[in-house]
């Protein structure tokens, strides 16, 4: 199963390249009762066909159909993003990543290259290097409907270390840089939305994982 910020660039060829009439068409050669899925009009459907195939495991079958009827399009380009970690961060936070993986990969090499030459001898101290770290998300999604909570307060308490604390972006994640040590650790995740009761959940860290929190409503007053 991809998280929903993943399949952006298939939900965008539905939308922009398909009729009503022809995803209607592509329904039928999959399986799927066009009038049952929610939303009205060819962007709420291809919204809604997404996430019901996606919630089955269907999301291969979808982009063979799809790549077979719209063979122009740069197939290669649009899977990489939808198997990448990283399409579900917006540019800026792609950029500073990729920007600390590279310092991390230079203090490295230059660490390397100390020892080699001896610049770096026995009983020295050498300059320390960043911890390795891995990418940890929480999406907040309206339990229900499966849309994002946009600017959820999230919170990721570890023990022994200051808490890690963030507000979802349009897509409803909050990505958090952890320890590589932490892995397979406990963790408590709080979730905080306006309108919505608040969540509160044990957790194991796993690299590479988006942690779908569903917000149910707040009672009425």
């Amino acid at each position: 199963m991809f998280s929903t910020c993943r399949l952006k660039p298939l939900r965008q060829v539905l939308a922009d390249q398909y009729t009503a009439e022809e995803l209607e068409t592509l329904c039928f050669d999959l399986g799927v009762k066009y009038d049952s899925l929610p939303g009205q009009g060819t962007p709420a459907k291809a919204r809604e066909l997404l996430v019901y195939l996606n919630h089955r495991g269907r999301i291969p079958d979808l982009i063979m159909t799809v790549r077979e009827q719209r063979p122009n399009n740069n197939w290669d380009e649009i899977v990489r993003l939808i198997e990448s970690p990283l399409a579900c961060l917006g540019p800026p936070r792609r950029q500073a990543l990729v920007v600390l993986a590279a310092v991390i990969a230079l203090v490295a090499v230059l660490a390397l290259l100390a020892l080699a030459t001896g610049s770096i001898r026995p009983g020295s101290t050498p300059t320390p290097t960043p911890p390795a770290t891995f990418l940890y998300q929480v999406r907040a999604l309206a339990e229900g409907t499966g849309a994002p909570v946009r600017d959820a307060k999230v919170i990721v308490e570890l023990s022994g270390a200051p808490p890690l604390d963030g507000l979802t972006d349009r897509d409803g994640v909050a990505p958090f840089p952890v320890d590589m040590a932490r892995d397979g650790q406990p963790a408590r995740i709080i979730v905080e939305a306006t309108g919505y009761q608040r969540f509160d959940q044990a957790v194991n860290l796993t690299p590479s994982t988006i942690k779908d929190v569903l917000l149910s409503p707040a009672p009425a007053p």
